[in-house]
């Protein structure tokens, strides 16, 4: 489960870049000829997004009117100068003159890696006419060189610009070279994994992303896990031939939505395992994980959160995704030995047994974090077992001061401040009633299970960045799961 969400709030996080860059050139019309600009891309792209320009029918149309809607005007007046900008800054191009006539189908970019020197991006842009893009080119920058009977230009801050097989081509030198590679030598598009993960993507969305799987797990930085934990989060997540991550964004009222999934089976939080007389046995654990029929009436654990949510997350049935996650049997030697060392880690810190004490009579779990004017938070999980829950909040309640940990019944709060803790238990207004949630939590669809929500506009004063030019124009954001298919929506401002 923490494999599965950190890479959920990766691959949100780095796609939500190409919904920031792309969307705002939508226009309208049919598309022009099919300029593939994943066909420059290098087939060892840690990332890339691309968006298209003009996507026709309902799907497009739906687009433009929600953009429309949101930027206060056709995206194209408020956006397109920036795609200018990023072409030649400087150089006083004009989008609707010097951009616009030439502007392809598909407008992209790639990142070599999402860490060190070569985490930049390289913007690609397809053209329908390469002989007036030269001329934009031209103003780009004097100096001119050439790589594999290609020339480029480069700019005065050290880009490089370029055409390559109808795709203009903007970034670090290393990323225009990489491309002009990709040409000659064969392309992401050309990869069997890219091929069979895009070929089940939604045919009417409106840009795409791809995310090579191990190249973002070894992007995590050293220090900020714990080593153990890292060194598992890692390995789980690359594996030795990991499945790259896919997503397709299209439009819904008032929403977009971002579909993300892979064929790898490691990425998959799946149901909890077979129950075999009403109880679930895990390796390493002298007792059993006790589980619960399903409530087809029960609210879904995001949606109980306080009104005031700034971060939510919800997991059902986590004592059996615990007990998952904890068990090294199986596992390849450096993911068994990392696991068996966070477990020993944990019962320590914790002065009990996690498999023993705590994972049998955890069900369902909701975290939130409050308002940053409130700065506190809370942890509420229901139990299965009251009397066992009772007995692990007093091992708790040492092990975790000055945190408050409150057994009421059937339920287990950890919390920052009294106000927290009854919030949480007794919310007088709850998430579900807020109006951006429900446009978030509608766009979903039927059979998902919500993992988690983030209030963009809260965060909006803290963000920089890609982040805040994305809360500039989002609420709120929910994610949810269903199987190996995960969904991220966006509700607007």
């Amino acid at each position: 489960m923490a494999a599965r969400l950190s890479l959920l709030a990766l691959a949100s996080a780095t796609f939500a870049v190409g919904i920031v860059l792309g969307l705002g050139i939508l226009l309208p019309g049919r598309p022009r000829p099919n300029v593939q600009t994943a066909a420059v891309v290098p087939p060892y792209a840690a990332l890339y997004l691309e968006v298209l320009t003009r996507p026709h029918g309902t799907e497009g149309d739906l687009a433009r009117r929600v953009l429309a809607q949101e930027l206060g005007g056709p995206p194209l007046q408020r956006l397109g100068p920036a795609l200018a900008k990023a072409i030649a800054p400087g150089a006083g191009l004009d989008y609707a003159r010097d951009v616009r006539p030439w502007l392809g189908g598909r407008v992209g970019l790639f990142y070599l890696a999402l860490a060190g020197a070569r985490s930049h991006p390289t913007l690609l842009i397809a053209s329908r006419r390469d002989a007036q893009a030269r001329i934009v080119l031209a103003r780009a920058g004097t100096a001119v060189a050439a790589y594999r009977g290609t020339q480029y230009r480069l700019r005065r801050d050290g880009a490089a610009v370029a055409i390559v097989d109808h795709v203009v081509v903007v970034g670090p030198e290393p990323g225009v070279r990489a491309a002009i590679d990709a040409s000659h030598d064969g392309s992401l598009s050309d990869t069997d994994a890219y091929r069979f993960e895009v070929s089940a993507l939604e045919r009417s969305r409106l840009g795409l992303g791809y995310l090579d799987v191990g190249r973002a797990a070894a992007a995590i930085p050293d220090g900020l896990l714990p080593a153990s934990l890292r060194r598992v989060l890692v390995e789980r997540l690359a594996g030795s031939h990991p499945s790259p991550l896919v997503g397709a964004l299209t439009a819904a009222p008032g929403a977009l939505v971002l579909d993300l999934q892979s064929s790898a089976s490691q990425l998959s939080v799946g149901a909890p395992p077979p129950v075999a007389g009403g109880a679930i046995s895990k390796a390493g654990s002298s007792a059993p994980v006790a589980t619960a029929a399903p409530q087809a009436s029960r609210l879904p654990v995001v949606s109980t959160l306080p009104s005031d949510t700034v971060v939510g997350i919800g997991v059902e049935s986590i004592g059996a995704v615990l007990a998952g996650a904890f068990d090294s049997t199986g596992q390849p030697p450096g993911v068994a030995q990392g696991v068996s060392a966070l477990r020993d880690r944990l019962g320590r810190a914790l002065g009990l047994s996690p498999s023993r004490d705590l994972f049998p009579w955890m069900h369902d779990a909701a975290l939130m974090v409050r308002a940053p004017r409130h700065g506190d938070a809370a942890l509420v999980v229901t139990s299965l077992d009251p009397s066992a829950s009772a007995r692990a909040a007093r091992a708790l309640r040492a092990a975790l001061s000055p945190l408050l940990v409150l057994p009421r019944r059937e339920r287990l709060v950890l919390a920052t401040s009294r106000a927290a803790a009854l919030d949480a238990l007794s919310a007088p207004v709850r998430l579900a009633a807020r109006r951006e949630f429900d446009v978030a939590v509608s766009a979903l669809g039927s059979a998902f299970t919500q993992l988690g929500f983030v209030d963009a506009a809260a965060l909006r004063q803290r963000s920089h960045g890609v982040l805040r030019a994305l809360f500039d124009h989002v609420a709120a954001i929910v994610l949810a799961t269903k199987g190996h298919h995960d969904r991220v929506t966006f509700a607007l401002r």
